[in-house]
């Protein structure tokens, strides 16, 4: 299966060779530890959190220049494309919590799943874009132009 990892941590990512579980080091949005914060941004501690596709991998990316206040400054946002046949995936139950409707369907529609493993640059992941934005506005125009599938692929060797 093929899912996609995105983030503003890019440039770290590429230098440690992986894409490394929620931390409270290493949370964008800040860890959840209490179950009933409603539509927090928070997310549960040690997992990777994967989208089934780039442009919702690319609103994760989005939804960090909010939290990070980079909404006005811009940012470079990466998107990792990743191959998880061998990982064992669960539902990204942060994602599923944020629906208003019942855990079957949430779990049915959801987009987003998460994965405990590391994954290692080069093996899990296989390619990436680098996209640099003056501004939210800007890239919710490249989201609404479906420009986010035009930009290429730096392939990782």
């Amino acid at each position: 299966m093929t899912v996609y990892h995105g983030t503003l941590a890019g440039e770290s990512i590429l230098s440690s060779g992986f894409i490394k579980p929620t931390s409270k080091e290493n949370s964008v949005y800040g860890i959840n530890e209490d179950i009933d914060l409603g539509l927090s941004l928070l997310t549960s501690e040690g997992y990777v959190y994967l989208a089934l596709d780039e442009a919702k991998a690319c609103e994760f990316a989005w939804a960090s220049m909010i939290q990070q206040r980079k909404a006005l400054t811009g940012a470079t946002i990466y998107i990792f494309e990743i191959h998880t046949k061998e990982l064992a995936k669960y539902p990204d139950y942060d994602e599923v919590g944020r629906m208003n409707i019942s855990l079957v369907d949430a779990v049915r529609q959801t987009m987003t799943y998460a994965v405990k493993d590391s994954l290692k640059i080069g093996e899990h992941v296989k390619r990436y874009k680098k996209i640099v934005v003056k501004n939210s506005d800007e890239l919710s125009a490249i989201m609404d132009s479906g420009r986010l599938e035009q930009i290429s692929w730096t392939e990782i060797k």
